[in-house]
């Protein structure tokens, strides 16, 4: 089962980076595809609730960012690494050297939530950066997603901080964005 969610991230990965190359120079690509690597690897032990790869998790929060908010190169490739300092041993250190931009870096420093920070503190707090607000809003759509999971019958409705969350954060936008219909999933 394994190589069947391996195969399925890689060809969920591969369609963003061709969608991605009609949109942006090759350079940029190239950032994100290093970015999804590094990602794939620093969370490459790691497995969601479901039992799933956590980098589906990552890779949806990315195709969020690219297609629906049509964003560029840095908030996509803040959408791969969103987890990685909170959920492994990856620091921002190890982020700077491997020569991640200072706004990825703003934005993921923002996005990395200090557990004794309060939930809704730590989301007021980042909301003052378009890039890690519209990172984390994309992040909260993919967790409160109950539709990916109609076979699991341990899904639960969305937990009431994530709801307030984006609502919080959606007041914020200049234009309201629609999360309410998906328009991908990580296994088409």
């Amino acid at each position: 089962m394994e190589t069947n969610y391996d195969n399925q991230i890689q060809c969920s990965a591969d369609e963003l980076f061709e969608r991605m190359e009609q949109k942006m120079s090759s350079h940029e690509v190239d950032r994100l595809r290093s970015a999804f690597e590094f990602a794939r690897e620093a969370h490459s032990p790691q497995k969601r609730k479901s039992g799933e790869p956590y980098i589906i998790h990552p890779v949806c929060v990315a195709r969020i960012v690219a297609e629906e908010l049509e964003l560029g190169a840095d908030p996509i490739i803040a959408a791969f690494l969103h987890d990685v300092v909170e959920d492994t041993d990856i620091s921002f250190a190890d982020l700077e050297q491997m020569g991640f931009q200072p706004e990825v870096l703003e934005a993921l420093r923002l996005l990395t939530h200090d557990k004794a920070v309060a939930y809704q503190d730590y989301v007021q707090a980042l909301s003052v950066n378009p890039v890690a607000r519209k990172v984390k809003m994309a992040d909260l759509q993919h967790n409160m997603d109950i539709t990916r999971r109609v076979n699991d019958p341990n899904v639960r409705e969305p937990k009431l901080k994530y709801v307030a969350a984006l609502k919080m954060l959606r007041a914020l936008e200049p234009q309201p964005v629609d999360y309410s219909i998906p328009r991908w999933k990580i296994d088409d």
